[in-house]
């Protein structure tokens, strides 16, 4: 790692050990090297691969940030570089814009499309959020197709009087009625500090016109214990509180939970649901969908990233590595059900919850 004066990260460099050439810079070597602007916000973040043939770096892609002059984050650019023409190229890029409160309002991705003789950006999802009293309450999911914006999901939120967000109402949207359908809501417990002790996910049975129980997760909260757990898996991401987690799935013959898996890891506090939004760490679209999404989140040291798909059961029914920023997900063959995703690095740690339709 190497800052400047201003103890701003200006390189960072991971190296793996090549043992036929007793060298640290073996294949899958990589760095990444970051500017600023004046006002010490983020300008760019380039990052290389280390090539032992030719012994040199590589450049592989770049971000470039822009901001309003309130210091807001109004526009993420990515760019792969071309080895062949020796130019950069536009791959993705994400416009954020804000209300008069500096509140993110809607942002938009969009896909840099190449043809044989031109090239245009295409607006691939967008994300509508409202605010009430600085809180997001409400966000609407929507994708692009046939040159029109396409409704699919829509989150309400109801926030705690600590800024938490403590139920939410999910709908998916129903292209034949053209209307809301409800479709799933959470109940969490959340403490001061922003822990979410229990959780519970029911969903709507249309055909009956009531709310049914699925599944819940309980916390147990213990921060005078240190172990180097992070959701089964060694290393110390987080150094926060230790936490233990029991899953449970409704048995509706029984009519009680019944009780599947028990997890010890790190987690971050919760942040408000603002926060959580400006971060955009880790977006998973379209949700629900029926087996071909894409998740994208931020990989900054360009670790290489594992992404398990679980069951409700905690069973890993699927596994991948990745190495970039995105990852798309095709196979139309998965079951219909509630799965969760994680997102697993050296320093890097999301989860995310998905429906699968039918």
């Amino acid at each position: 790692y190497v800052y400047n004066s201003n103890n701003q990260l200006l390189s960072d460099s991971y190296y793996m050990w090549d043992d036929g050439a007793k060298s640290w810079f073996g294949y899958d070597s990589y760095k990444k090297e970051y500017s600023y602007y004046t006002s010490g916000k983020q300008k760019t973040i380039t990052s290389s691969n280390w090539n032992p043939d030719s012994a040199k770096w590589l450049w592989a892609g770049k971000n470039d940030y822009y901001y309003d002059s309130n210091g807001n984050d109004t526009l993420d650019n990515y760019a792969n570089w071309d080895y062949n023409n020796l130019v950069w190229v536009n791959s993705e890029k994400t416009n954020k814009y804000y209300n008069n409160n500096n509140e993110l309002i809607q942002d938009i991705n969009s896909d840099f499309i190449i043809y044989t003789d031109s090239s245009e950006w295409r607006y691939y999802y967008k994300d509508d959020y409202t605010y009430t009293y600085g809180n997001v309450t409400q966000l609407i999911q929507s994708t692009w197709s046939q040159n029109k914006w396409s409704q699919t999901n829509k989150n309400l939120y109801d926030i705690d009087a600590n800024g938490h967000p403590n139920h939410s109402m999910n709908y998916i949207w129903n292209f034949t009625s053209n209307n809301w359908d409800l479709f799933s809501k959470d109940s969490a417990s959340i403490t001061s500090d922003g822990d979410i002790i229990k959780n519970e996910i029911y969903k709507w049975d249309s055909g009956n016109q009531k709310w049914l129980k699925s599944d819940k997760t309980e916390t147990l909260v213990d921060s005078t214990i240190s172990h180097n757990l992070v959701n089964g898996q060694e290393g110390n991401l987080y150094n926060d509180k230790v936490l233990t987690t029991i899953s449970y799935a409704y048995d509706s013959l029984n009519n009680s939970y019944q009780s599947y898996k028990t997890n010890y890891f790190y987690t971050q506090k919760l942040l408000s649901i603002a926060k959580l939004q400006k971060q955009a760490s880790l977006k998973l679209y379209p949700n629900p969908n029926k087996g071909v999404f894409t998740i994208s989140y931020s990989n900054p040291k360009n670790e290489v990233i594992t992404i398990s798909i679980i069951d409700i059961s905690g069973q890993t029914i699927a596994k991948y590595t990745n190495k970039g920023e995105r990852f798309e997900y095709t196979n139309k063959e998965i079951q219909a059900g509630i799965y969760y995703i994680t997102v697993f690095g050296e320093s890097t740690l999301y989860t995310a919850k998905m429906m699968i339709l039918e």
